[in-house]
């Protein structure tokens, strides 16, 4: 990213400078809300180091912060200032300190007018929220603040506050947390339609949403979004330990569906990576279900191997729900091998912390919260009441004037509309009609002529049939009576000259040239197309042959013989082009 690389430059050009002073003011020049990012990104680096170092750097940034003379910018550094302090004591258990930081979090954001600066605002209450979620375990007090959060920069876009990716993540997870899956999946889903260029932010917040849709039982689901990770993980630059993560996720799949084969390698894979990496919780979470496998196969070693395995784990994690699957596998374990008592003391164990899993995620917690946020939203909302009487007023007779004119206007142009549309679609159906018409009576047109030369070749036949017995008759005559006026072949002239009658001339081929393309429009354009060295004789036959006519009538109308037709056929199949087409009347009918 663009501004990445700038923050790195700008660190790098601040340890290297003997003016430190003049690089922080640099970094509080950069433009909000990519200001913000830098600055959080040179806290980051000052995390890493000594707290005296940190503490000197700090002090730097708040001189320049202060010299600014920008309200933004100041409370942007006091801002940045907090998330520092909340990474200094993230694994560390000094309450006194923790109590200070959040004192001191709500004093800044009391001072922050959330109307003007909504991402200062919503940076706030989730830094507070989460340290209420895991530093002092307030749940309620930590939904409170990550719903305000929500409610600020839901309408805000993600250019203004580029960092609502993690934000909403860390609410979608509290939802997770207070087991309401399905407002955590409908959170998660939004973040990634809002993101769809992916980071290390999409693993989490895509296995949030398979992890959404595995506790609802739509396994399907879940199941595509854990391969999407197992396929992408790497490039989004997250742990190889998110492979053992995902493995054990879809080890869990097939166990919840009893499909026990499936599920072994799967849940083995999670465990091993898991215990690579020291992921106790996963460990614990593979393992048990892995043991209920094995026992219910009867394989007792492996069912021990991997309830013990799931016990250390458990004990690592010092987590109530990796206690409670662990200590009812040991159960299961137990009562199969025998030992009674055994089973039943850890049964009585996964039982108290079964309990004591539903108090800690009751999810009347984040009902309270949004109730708490409504409180306050109403009392808000009373507060500014009697300041905006006198505008509403004014508000409520403009906006009657300007929906009285949009109406009209918005009435004109439907009917202005209505008539363009009427008169374009009268337009529309003359076309249709007329273009019907003519091609309903080009179609009539050419059957007349088509039927014209069928039938005079009809003629023509039976006429030559009968001149042909006259002139049989005529010579027995000649035999038996000499000096009989007419010769025999005479008729054949007038024959001839009845059968020419039926050839038709350019012009009669230019009339059916133009009654054939309005038929069959672009018949001979894709012909030529297809066969680029189609002569204009064989033009002719294809466009006899599509009307399906005869040899012998079509041989009639080119003015050549039957035997001709036939061996243009055979000349037609020995072309380039057409041996692989198939039939000649198969070719005609793709055309």
């Amino acid at each position: 990213m663009n501004i990445k690389k700038c923050n790195i430059i700008l660190l790098l050009f601040m340890l290297c400078s003997n003016s430190l002073y003049a690089q922080y003011s640099a970094v509080f020049n950069i433009p909000f809300p990519k200001q913000y990012q830098a600055i959080d990104s040179v806290i980051d680096a000052l995390s890493k180091k000594d707290i005296v170092t940190a503490s000197i750097a700090l002090e730097q940034m708040g001189a320049a912060a202060t010299k600014i003379n920008n309200e933004l910018t100041l409370l942007n550094y006091k801002r940045s200032v907090l998330r520092y302090r909340y990474i200094r004591i993230y694994y560390s258990q000094d309450s006194a300190a923790i109590k200070q930081l959040v004192n001191d979090a709500e004093q800044l954001l009391a001072s922050v007018d959330e109307k003007k600066y909504p991402v200062i605002a919503a940076l706030i209450h989730v830094n507070i929220g989460n340290t209420f979620n895991y530093k002092t375990y307030q749940y309620t007090a930590a939904f409170g603040h990550y719903l305000r959060a929500y409610q600020l920069f839901k309408n805000v876009s993600v250019q203004d506050y580029p960092d609502r990716q993690y934000s909403q993540y860390s609410i979608a997870l509290a939802y997770y947390q207070f087991n309401d899956f399905k407002n955590a999946l409908l959170l998660a889903n939004e973040i990634e339609s809002l993101y769809p260029q992916k980071n290390y932010i999409s693993v989490f917040t895509i296995n949030l949403i398979g992890m959404s849709r595995l506790k609802l039982s739509q396994y399907d689901s879940a199941m595509h979004n854990f391969q999407w990770i197992l396929e992408n993980y790497k490039l989004c630059g997250v742990s190889d330990a998110w492979e053992g993560i995902i493995s054990g996720n879809i080890g869990k799949i097939y166990f919840l569906q009893n499909e026990w084969q499936k599920a072994i390698p799967w849940l083995e894979k999670g465990v091993a990576i898991s215990m690579k990496h020291n992921i106790h919780d996963n460990v614990a979470d593979f393992a048990a279900p892995l043991s209920i496998i094995y026992l219910k196969q009867d394989n007792l070693p492996l069912a021990k191997k991997y309830v013990e395995t799931a016990q250390q784990a458990a004990n690592k994690a010092d987590a109530l729900f990796e206690y409670y699957i662990t200590y009812d596998a040991l159960a299961s374990y137990y009562k199969q091998t025998g030992n009674n008592l055994l089973a039943l003391r850890y049964l009585d164990s996964s039982i108290v912390f079964k309990d004591s899993l539903s108090k800690q995620n009751d999810i009347n917690i984040k009902y309270q919260a949004e109730m708490e946020v409504e409180k306050e939203k109403i009392k808000g909302r009373e507060i500014k009441l009697q300041d905006e009487k006198s505008r509403q007023v004014l508000i409520r007779n403009g906006l009657f004037i300007f929906i009285f004119l949009l109406l009209l206007i918005v009435l004109l142009y439907v009917n202005t509309t209505r008539v363009k549309n009427q008169h374009r679609e009268q337009q529309l159906l003359a076309q249709t009609l007329l273009a019907e018409a003519e091609l309903n009576s080009a179609t009539v047109q050419l059957k007349n002529f088509t039927d014209s030369i069928v039938e005079k070749n009809e003629l023509i036949e039976n006429a030559s049939a009968e001149i042909e017995g006259l002139n049989a008759s005529l010579l027995k005559l000649q035999h038996g009576q000499p000096g009989i006026g007419r010769q025999p072949g005479e008729p054949d002239v007038y024959l001839k000259q009845l059968q020419e009658s039926v050839i038709l001339t350019e012009e009669d081929w230019k009339n059916f040239t133009s009654l054939f393309d309005k038929v069959y429009p672009g018949f001979r354009s894709r012909l030529k197309e297809k066969f680029p060295d189609v002569s204009p004789s064989e033009n002719r036959f294809f466009a006899l042959s599509k009307l399906k006519l005869s040899n012998k009538e079509m041989a009639a109308m080119m003015g050549i013989s039957t035997d001709a037709i036939r061996q243009s056929r055979s000349r037609l199949k020995k072309k380039p082009g057409f041996a692989e087409e198939g039939d000649i009347a198969e070719i005609i009918d793709k055309i």
